[in-house]
C-alpha cells in the first residue's frame, strides 16, 4: 500500500515550482477526493507528498497566500485551489459546498448574507468570515478544531495509505463519529495554538480527548451525542441545498412544541416546563467546551429557545438549532420529514378576512339600532338585515336600549337571584348547576339585559385580580429571593398581573426587589491556584508515564488549557508558578542526568 507521509525522495523543488497548473506537482501522481474529504486535508497531503518543509510555501502554491487555507474547516482562496487543479477537484463553489463546513454554518442564513460569505473565502479575503458568521458573539467561540475518530483512522490507514481529516468531523455540534460510535478526538497542537497555520494529518499519537480526565459518557448522554451529530449533519445537508426556509422551520419548530405538550395551541409556550426540560437535556453534555455554553440554566435555555424561534440572528448559529431538534426529536431523525411534510406558504382559503367581517358587522349593528330606536321590533328589524334575533337583542342592549322580549319561565324573584349571581361574578357553570337552567339561557340573559354583561366581567376581573395578587405575594414572600425567581415559580400569574394589572405589580415589584450583587465578584485565586497546581502536577506524570522527554510547556498547555491565559497572572498563584518550575527544571534535570550518562558511558 503506497503511503502518503513525507518522504525525501517524494518529488523536486523544481517539479514545485513549475508554473504549468496542469502538472503542479510534477511526478506527483493526480489526487483525488477520499470519502467526505475536507480541503485542509487534501492540501495537507500534498503537502507531506511534496517534501516542503515550510506550511506556507504550500499555502501560497495551493491558496495564493502564505496563510491561504485555514482555518481548517472555512478555508480562504479557494478559488486559487481550484483553478491551481484546472478545476479537475471542482470548481470553487463546488469544493466550498462538498469540502468545508461552510454549508452548515450558513444553512439558517439569508441568501444574500451566503453569497458574500462564499465570495469572501473564494477570494481568500477571510479575516472578518468569522465575525460575520456571528461565530465569535455566539457564545461558542470560534474554535473549530480539527476532529478525528480513531476507527475512521484505522479502516483509512488500510484502505487508502494515510489517515485524513472528514468534512463531517469538522461541523460544530459533532463530537460522535456516526458510523462507530466512537467519541471524536482534537488535534492537541492546533488547541493551544502551536500549530495555528501548519498543515497536518490525523495519527494516534497526535490526537487527544477534548473533556477532562477520564470523563466518560452514559449510554443516555452518548445517544444525544449521536442525535446532535445527526442534526448537524442534516444541516450541512440543508445548506448544500441552499439553506432551510426559516418560517418554515419556525412553524415545524411550534408544530411540535405544541404535540410535545410544550406549548399553548399555537406560539404561546408553557415556559417553566420548557425551560427546564431544555436545560436538563444537556447536563450531561457540558463537559465538551463547545457544548459548555447551550442552556446552562432554565432561563438562559428559555432566551436561547426563543431566539431560534424567533430567527433572531444569535439564534441562527447551526449547534443552536441542532440543540433545539435534538431536545425535541430525542433520538429521531423526524424532523426531516417534518420538515419536508412542513408547507413553506399558508395554504390559500376561502375564508372572509376579518377586516371585512368586522366592516360589515358594524354597518349591519349601526341600521338594526337605528330601526329599533325608529320604533320597529327587534325581531322584526333583524330579519330585515339578515341577523339572528338574539345577535339583534345583544347589539340592542348593548347600545343601553332596554326592549321587551317574550314572557319566560325565569319570572319574579327566580330571575332576580340569577341576575344577582351574574352581577356578582359567579362562573356561568356554577349558576347554571345552582338554578337549574341551560347554558344557552345565561348567554342570553348576559347579552340581552342592559349592563348585566359589563357588571358580570367587571365582578369577575376584580375576583381574579384579588386572588393573582394574593397569590404574586404569597410567592414572594415564600422564596424571599425577589420577583425575579417568583416569575419563574409562577409564570402564569406574572404574565396576567403584567397585562391587567401593571401599575400594581410594578410597584410591588418594586418594593420587594433584592440588591444585586456586584459584577465585580472576587476570584478566589487561593481555589484557583490550587486547582492549576494540581492538574500541572496530573499532566507532567501523565506524559512522564509515556516516557515523553523532555516535558515542555508547550505540553503542559495541551493537558492544561486554562493555564495559557493565567500565565501572566502568575505572580497571584504561588503554587501555580512552583508547580510549573519544578516540573519544567525536574525535566532538564533528567534530560542533563542522561547526558553525563550517555557521555560517561562512551568514555568508558
Amino acid at each position: 500500500m503506497k503511503s502518503f507521509w513525507p518522504r525525501s525522495d517524494s518529488v523536486s523543488v523544481a517539479a514545485l515550482d513549475s508554473t504549468s497548473q496542469s502538472t503542479l506537482f510534477g511526478d506527483i501522481e493526480r489526487l483525488r477526493w477520499l470519502p467526505d474529504e475536507s480541503v485542509f486535508s487534501l492540501a495537507s497531503r500534498l503537502h507531506f507528498l511534496s517534501g516542503r518543509s515550510r506550511s506556507a510555501d504550500t499555502s501560497r502554491l495551493l491558496f495564493g497566500a502564505e496563510r491561504g487555507g485555514f482555518p481548517a474547516a472555512t478555508p480562504g482562496g479557494v478559488a486559487h485551489f481550484a483553478n491551481a487543479f484546472g478545476q479537475d477537484l471542482g470548481t470553487a463553489r463546488e469544493v466550498l459546498m462538498g469540502n468545508t463546513a461552510l454549508p452548515q454554518l450558513l444553512a439558517a442564513r439569508p441568501r444574500p448574507m451566503q453569497e458574500t460569505i462564499y465570495q469572501m473565502a473564494e477570494l481568500g479575503s477571510t479575516a472578518t468570515l468569522k465575525a460575520k458568521l456571528g461565530l465569535l458573539a455566539s457564545g461558542f467561540g470560534g474554535l473549530l478544531p480539527l476532529k478525528a475518530c480513531r476507527s475512521c483512522l484505522e479502516e483509512d490507514m488500510q484502505r487508502h495509505g494515510t489517515g485524513y481529516w472528514r468534512t463531517e468531523h469538522l461541523l460544530p455540534g459533532v463530537w460522535l463519529c456516526t458510523r462507530h460510535g466512537d467519541l471524536l478526538e482534537i488535534l492537541a497542537s492546533m488547541r493551544t495554538g502551536q500549530a495555528r497555520y501548519e498543515w497536518s494529518l490525523p495519527r494516534a499519537e497526535l490526537l487527544a480527548h477534548v473533556t477532562k480526565g477520564s470523563w466518560t459518557p452514559t449510554e443516555v448522554n452518548r445517544r444525544r451525542l449521536e442525535d446532535l451529530a445527526r442534526a448537524s449533519v442534516w444541516l450541512l445537508g440543508q445548506g448544500k441545498q441552499g439553506g432551510i426556509d426559516l418560517p418554515r422551520f419556525v412553524s415545524m419548530l411550534w408544530t411540535r412544541l405544541s404535540e410535545a405538550g410544550y406549548a399553548h395551541g399555537y406560539r404561546r409556550l408553557r415556559q417553566a416546563i420548557v425551560s427546564r426540560g431544555f436545560s436538563e437535556h444537556f447536563d450531561g453534555l457540558r463537559e465538551f467546551p463547545e457544548l459548555s455554553r447551550i442552556a446552562t440554566t432554565p432561563t438562559i435555555g428559555y432566551s436561547q429557545l426563543m431566539a431560534v424561534l424567533q430567527g433572531r440572528a444569535c439564534g441562527l448559529h447551526p449547534l443552536r438549532v441542532a440543540s433545539v431538534l435534538v431536545w425535541l426529536y430525542p433520538g429521531s431523525t423526524q424532523f426531516s420529514e417534518d420538515y419536508e411534510a412542513t408547507q413553506s406558504a399558508a395554504a390559500p382559503t376561502n375564508r372572509i378576512p376579518e377586516t371585512t367581517k368586522q366592516e360589515d358587522g358594524g354597518v349591519q349593528r349601526r341600521e338594526l339600532v337605528a330601526r329599533v330606536v325608529a320604533g320597529e321590533s327587534v325581531s322584526s328589524a333583524a330579519k330585515a338585515i339578515g341577523v339572528e334575533v338574539v345577535t339583534g337583542q345583544a347589539w340592542v342592549a348593548a347600545a343601553g336600549i332596554r326592549v321587551s322580549v317574550r314572557p319566560s319561565t325565569l319570572v319574579g324573584v327566580h330571575r332576580k337571584r340569577i341576575f344577582d349571581a351574574l352581577r356578582n361574578g359567579e362562573d356561568k357553570a356554577d349558576v347554571e348547576r345552582r338554578f337549574g337552567i341551560s347554558a344557552s339561557s345565561v348567554n342570553r340573559l348576559l347579552r340581552t339585559e342592559v349592563g348585566l354583561h359589563v357588571a358580570w366581567k367587571s365582578a369577575r376581573e376584580s375576583t381574579c385580580r384579588a386572588r393573582m395578587r394574593s397569590s404574586w405575594l404569597d410567592q414572594l414572600s415564600a422564596t424571599g429571593a425577589g420577583p425575579k425567581l417568583a416569575r419563574q415559580l409562577v409564570p402564569s400569574v406574572y404574565a396576567w398581573l403584567y397585562r391587567n394589572d401593571r401599575e400594581w405589580l410594578r410597584q410591588v415589584n418594586l418594593e420587594n426587589e433584592i440588591e444585586p450583587k456586584s459584577n465585580n465578584a472576587r476570584v478566589d485565586w487561593d481555589k484557583r491556584d490550587r486547582s492549576l497546581s494540581q492538574a500541572i502536577l496530573d499532566a507532567a506524570m501523565e506524559i512522564h508515564d509515556r516516557h515523553e522527554m523532555p516535558i515542555r510547556l508547550v505540553e503542559i498547555l495541551a493537558r492544561v488549557p486554562e493555564l495559557k491565559a493565567k500565565l501572566p497572572k502568575l505572580n497571584r498563584l504561588p503554587l501555580t508558578s512552583r508547580a510549573l518550575d519544578q516540573v519544567l527544571k525536574f525535566s532538564r534535570r533528567k534530560r542533563a542526568d542522561g547526558f553525563v550518562q550517555q557521555r560517561t558511558i562512551g568514555s568508558a
